[in-house]
């Protein structure tokens, strides 16, 4: 495929194909992580699911203490009251809810402690157009002057500030883009923001690895000599998104293959589609943030209801649907184990009329009611019944109803939900809103405000100390480490973890002249209720007698973004199986004077986890250290070792992973180690 083709399906606000689960999906740049997510909301997401048209609320909630003014607006659609669901018997007789019985799974969801329904929500000064109020939902627009034509989007802005420096690539810490969007071939304006980072991949249908393979054989070599000029710029540019579109796709390929549905069986409507491509990605560890689904259909000016069987037609396929897909989704997502980490909130651009029109229908109006469904909600319902004797002089509820700004709901969700701090709500345009934001969610799963991120938050320290030693560099004689890659001036002066498979993009060099410096080491701070959660990484040097220092030569490891406490710690190196700590490392507060203890995996095999996950380096004296020969660093000694050392035999004064005992020389020395460890396997993977 030639670069200009590829441009059509790749900019900074067009989209491209691929294909995921039968749906357009469209990625919203990668990013570094500030520093450590350490409040238990590291692998929280949201979905938004826009009901597009303009959902007719009055449908969805009928007041019933009103119904009589209710079946007189509506004498030709109304809901007959004998098929309303009270939705909740115990609220006051003027909050009493009739829902659509086509809601029967939103009834079921509200049972269960999983829905809560806020009423009368709009902005300030309601636009009727779709494209206009749209445009205002997603950019925290109310449509007075300031605030009319924002040119960027509030969950932009948000992730923005949340994670200023982005890399346009996927990091080895969180390899998901931003945001998804699902549903949609046209992106998503609230995702627009100002960087110049910005890369959309749509995708659609059901062969995940269709649109990798399509990107592979974008524009052949990249070109040798890239001029320093404008058109050079322009060439760079093209070649930095073609890199991000290629590494989106193998990445969204694999989780999307790495995860799985459960047995529990979803509508076959495109919004069940999108909301179990999610359920997928999420259970294949998609750490994407912000998911934003489609659900159209919802503009019904004609036939929105079928005449005489009001309980059918479009307007009750929709909701059903709706409902249905809500219902299988929160049973997939509980039968995955993921259900505590998920929430889900609808929204449209404008409700209906309080009154029917000539046609069966309904047409644009103001208010509409949100859903918001997950276990971490507080059940319930928040603000009252719309009051339908008080009308615009369109017949639609008088703007005066409005009970709760958009603005409010999203920025509780934001701050109570995502941990957005203070700064992260201005950037979204809602920090008006967080002296008054709605219990939306339970308060055992609201975070706390020590654990708000944003870009000025107060980030903790601490350090901690760190020994290991290294078979085939170690000499037992003197039980000190080779330093023949620091003699021979062989070590990177930048960390070299920035490839596969760690693509570390950490900016640690080396500052010192010394010699007893052995090599490089990638540390991860695990997360002591779930290993497989890395936190926070750092690249190390290891000295000859197994300190691991920083670049200024220093033994005592600051962390920034972990606070002080009990964590698990994993050690990389290029030609060693990984090891991970078998008890929690201690980490205390950077400002701390007392000396800082090592965690020493050298002293004891079972400081390691797992079973002989380290070498005896002394025969006769506890002295332990990482196992030499995965080559190719993927956990498993075998004979793709043979073969990467084998491509390499006979190099000198070369800095790889073939050389498995340090000395600058990849010859029979590094094979004999690779065969002693033969189907050694690590606990890493």
């Amino acid at each position: 495929m030639k670069r200009r083709t590829f441009l059509k399906y790749s900019s900074l606000l067009g989209g491209s194909p691929l294909i995921i689960n039968g749906l357009p999906i469209s990625t919203f740049a990668s990013y570094n992580m500030l520093s450590n997510f350490n409040c238990e909301v590291e692998d929280r997401a949201i979905v938004i699911i826009q009901l597009k048209g303009g959902n007719d609320g009055i449908n969805n909630l009928v007041p019933i203490n009103q119904y009589d003014t209710y079946s007189n607006l509506r004498p030709n659609i109304k809901l007959a009251q004998n098929d309303l669901l009270n939705l909740d018997t115990s609220l006051a007789t003027a909050d009493q809810i009739g829902l659509n019985p086509a809601l029967q799974g939103f009834k079921q969801l509200y049972e269960a402690g999983d829905l809560h329904i806020v009423q009368g929500v709009s902005y300030p000064q309601n636009n009727k157009s779709h494209f206009k109020s749209t445009d205002l939902w997603l950019t925290a627009g109310d449509g007075t002057a300031p605030n009319f034509n924002i040119p960027t989007g509030w969950i932009g802005r948000y992730l923005d500030n949340r994670f200023p420096n982005f890399s346009g690539l996927p990091t080895s810490a969180l390899p998901d883009p931003l945001g998804m969007q699902l549903g949609d071939k046209k992106p998503s304006l609230g995702f627009h923001s100002e960087g110049e980072h910005r890369v959309d991949i749509n995708l659609s249908g059901q062969d995940p690895a269709g649109f990798y393979s399509l990107v592979q054989g974008i524009g052949g070599a990249a070109p040798s000599f890239i001029p320093d000029s404008e058109y050079g710029a322009e060439i760079q540019y093209i070649l930095n998104v073609e890199n991000s579109v290629s590494a989106y796709a193998q990445r969204i390929s694999s989780v999307f293959n790495s995860g799985s549905n459960s047995s529990v069986t979803y509508p076959n409507i495109s919004i069940a589609n999108q909301l179990k491509t999610v359920a997928r990605l999420l259970s294949g560890g998609s750490k994407t943030k912000v998911f934003v689904l489609q659900h159209g259909g919802f503009d019904t000016h004609v036939n929105q209801v079928e005449a005489g069987a009001t309980k059918m037609g479009k307007h009750a396929d929709l909701l059903g649907g709706l409902a249905d897909a809500l219902s299988a989704f929160q049973q997939d997502l509980g039968a995955l184990g993921i259900s505590d980490k998920v929430l889900t909130v609808t929204f449209s651009e404008f409700g209906r009329k309080a009154e029917e029109n000539g046609n069966n229908g309904t047409d644009h109006g103001t208010l509409i009611p949100m859903y918001i469904i997950g276990q971490p909600v507080q059940a319930g319902v928040s603000g009252t019944n719309i009051d339908l004797g008080n009308l615009d002089s369109t017949g639609a509820p008088h703007i005066n109803q409005l009970q709760h700004d958009y603005r409010q709901v999203f920025g509780t969700l934001l701050q109570d939900w995502l941990g957005a701090s203070d700064d992260g709500l201005t950037a979204a345009m809602m920090k008006n809103y967080s002296t008054i934001k709605l219990p939306l969610i339970d308060t055992k799963n609201v975070v706390d405000p020590s654990c708000y991120i944003g870009t000025n938050p107060t980030a903790p320290l601490s350090k901690a100390a760190f020994c290991v030693l290294l078979e085939g560099f170690f000499n037992s004689d003197n039980s000190l480490h080779t330093n023949a890659l620091a003699t021979d001036n062989l070590i990177p002066q930048k960390q070299p973890f920035h490839i596969e498979p760690w693509l570390y993009d950490g900016t640690e060099m080396i500052d010192f002249e010394e010699q007893d410096i052995v090599d490089w080491v990638l540390v991860a701070v695990r997360d002591p209720k779930n290993t497989a959660v890395v936190l926070a990484q750092q690249a190390l040097l290891l000295r000859t007698d197994g300190q691991l220092l920083n670049g200024a030569h220093q033994s005592s490891i600051t962390f920034d973004g972990i606070a002080p406490g009990e964590y698990y710690v994993s050690i990389h190196h290029k030609s060693h199986l990984a090891i991970l700590s078998s008890t929690t490392a201690t980490f205390v507060a950077a400002t701390a004077t007392e000396t800082v203890l090592c965690y020493n995996f050298s002293n004891a095999m079972d400081k390691a986890m797992g079973v002989d996950q380290q070498k005896q380096l002394i025969s006769d004296s506890p002295v332990y250290g990482m196992i030499a020969g995965d080559y190719d660093q993927n956990q498993i000694i075998n004979s793709e070792d043979y073969n990467a050392w084998k491509l390499e035999g006979a190099n000198v004064n070369v800095y790889q992973s073939m050389d498995g005992d340090g000395n600058g020389i990849i010859n029979s020395l590094d094979f004999n180690l690779w065969a002693i460890n033969r189907s050694k396997v690590g606990v890493l993977r």
